[in-house]
């Protein structure tokens, strides 16, 4: 294969994989494949949140039934009655100690897992080979006596 000598013989080259607007084809067929999942996404968390906000404007009585446009009516009545401030008190400090829960378990997970047990550090056996894998499953240092099936 001859290597291009003149610019423009290297730039012909490095657009020869390109599709219209510069973007390349590897590139385009990854925008193509993800396309559906982001669709789904967007009308699965939009639709319902749009539908929501819609509904918040609404005097309805039953869900699914039409109702009065009540405008902002809604939500004075909400801010202004007794049950709203500590429920929303009341959820502000479960999410905040979730999260403080969360994060101190996973922080004590990364410090015991961080300790050196055995097999610490050894590949899987899936990734290495499978002479160094049954050496050490069969050794009295490692997982016991049960060695793989050899390969056939």
């Amino acid at each position: 294969m001859r290597v291009p000598q003149t610019v423009e013989e290297r730039q012909a080259r490095a657009w020869a994989g390109r599709a219209r607007f510069g973007v390349s084809s590897q590139t385009l067929l990854g925008y193509a494949l993800v396309a559906p999942l982001i669709l789904w996404l967007a009308f699965t968390i939009l639709y319902p949140l749009i539908s929501a906000v819609r509904l918040s404007f609404l005097d309805v009585g039953i869900i699914g039934t039409g109702g009065d446009f009540v405008g902002l009516r809604n939500y004075e009545r909400i801010l202004t009655g007794n049950q709203f401030w500590p429920a929303l008190g009341r959820s502000l400090f479960w999410v905040v100690a979730n999260a403080v829960v969360q994060t101190l378990a996973a922080f004590a997970t990364a410090l015991i897992l961080r300790q050196r047990f055995p097999g610490r550090g050894r590949r899987a056996c899936g990734s290495s080979s499978r002479g160094s894998c049954r050496r050490w499953w069969s050794s009295s240092s490692g997982g016991g006596s049960w060695a793989p099936p050899a390969a056939s």
